[in-house]
């Protein structure tokens, strides 16, 4: 690499884009919004706001291959830590929702040809460390069958010169999610960026 190109790359700011989603089925707040929007505010990155449908999480891998890192954020209504994903699985539930009945005989592929997993280069010990100061932090190896698992397959699949993760949150109230927002930010800008 020549040295103007060199300091080129050096120079240019490392783009970070934080995502949640929209409140879907039974939940009419979804913290992960909040987490990804004060994440991005303390971090100086980009928010955006997901809608829960299978056809968007192609969307946000799409989007996801402009940034560098990468840090979606979605909801575990049943669990009470924070789970860093290390891998995105090519599988989906049939149901549009996962309140809907859905057979569990009946999981589909998100694509064909695609391998049966991906998982993140994101240093998870690393950044698990910055973050469990005040807040049960593990790792998880099942992101699920839903839409969380598949905006986190096709971004890793889709983007693959970026660090991408997948966060899931609990059921938090609106201020816990905004100060686990700020905790995040501080903890992806010393570990993965």
């Amino acid at each position: 690499m020549n040295a103007l190109l060199l300091d080129t790359v050096r120079e240019r700011p490392m783009s970070l884009l934080f995502t949640g989603f929209e409140p879907f089925g039974s939940h009419a707040f979804n913290p992960s919004s909040v987490v990804a929007q004060a994440a991005a505010t303390a971090s100086g990155g980009s928010f955006e706001l997901l809608p829960v449908s299978f056809a968007a999480a192609r969307a946000a891998g799409e989007v996801s291959a402009h940034y560098d890192t990468v840090v979606h954020i979605g909801l575990a209504a049943a669990t009470a830590w924070v789970r860093l994903e290390r891998f995105a699985h090519n599988l989906r539930m049939e149901a549009d929702h996962p309140e809907q009945e859905s057979d569990p005989d009946s999981v589909l592929r998100l694509e064909e040809a695609g391998p049966l997993a991906l998982e993140t280069v994101v240093p998870l010990s690393a950044l698990r460390q910055c973050l469990t100061s005040g807040w049960d932090v593990r790792h998880s190896r099942d992101a699920g069958t839903y839409v969380c698992n598949a905006t986190y397959y096709w971004s890793l699949r889709l983007s693959r010169a970026s660090r991408v993760l997948f966060v899931h949150v609990p059921a938090w109230n609106e201020h816990q999610a905004r100060l686990f927002g700020e905790t995040l930010a501080a903890g992806v800008t010393r570990s993965i960026c």
